[in-house]
């Protein structure tokens, strides 16, 4: 893979982190303990826009941000998830291009 687009994805990868582990951080799990959304800066608004679409990043009318506690540790475990696929699928594929080169030689 090309290094510049692994550093871009790897950025992006950092900043969904950053701001989901800042209102963590806050303790931003419900109305009455949101961040002002202002306290985040407006280059993770379309993050923002992002996560709220998925329902992980909830706000309040005064402009308050803040975690669904459920939504985001179903996030978290989803992330875990397919970091375990794609392990799996790539074991398995290093293990198939093992046995075509044995059954070659053979």
């Amino acid at each position: 893979m090309n290094p510049a687009l692994q550093a871009a994805i790897a950025s992006a990868a950092k900043q969904h982190k950053q701001l989901l582990d800042q209102l963590k951080d806050q303790g931003a799990f419900s109305r009455e303990t949101a961040m002002p959304a202002a306290n985040l800066g407006s280059e993770q608004s379309a993050l923002v826009a992002h996560y709220q679409k998925r329902d992980i990043i909830r706000s309040t009318p005064d402009g308050g941000l803040y975690l669904d506690r459920r939504a985001y540790e179903d996030h978290l475990s989803s992330q875990k998830t397919a970091g375990k696929w794609v392990l799996m699928i790539l074991g398995v594929s290093t293990l198939v291009g093992i046995l075509l080169l044995l059954a070659n030689k053979l």
